[in-house]
């Protein structure tokens, strides 16, 4: 059984209060996961990935990404976290 090392629930982002680029976003990943994302320019791929890396902070929802609640690490853990997750850009 694998264990959930991306748990995201509620997810939602904006650059600003008028424009939402994410809403509502739910995704739970197990350590054999792959996770493809593809959609269109501007819909919020690249703003989701900032926000599991923590180059975003997560305001609206949870996520828990290898053990770091994304609502609350300390910067000086965002290395290590980096580290230990695979994220390939086309």
């Amino acid at each position: 059984m694998s264990h959930i090392h991306i748990d995201v629930e509620h997810v939602s982002f904006g650059y600003d209060k008028n424009h939402r680029v994410l809403e509502d976003i739910c995704l739970h990943a197990g350590e054999t996961d792959s996770i493809g994302l593809v959609g269109a320019n501007g819909v919020g791929k690249s703003t989701f990935l900032k926000s599991i890396y923590g180059e975003l902070d997560i305001k609206d929802g949870n996520a828990t990404v290898l053990g770091y609640d994304m609502k609350t690490i300390k910067r000086k853990h965002i290395p290590a976290l980096r580290r230990r997750i695979g994220i390939v850009f086309q």
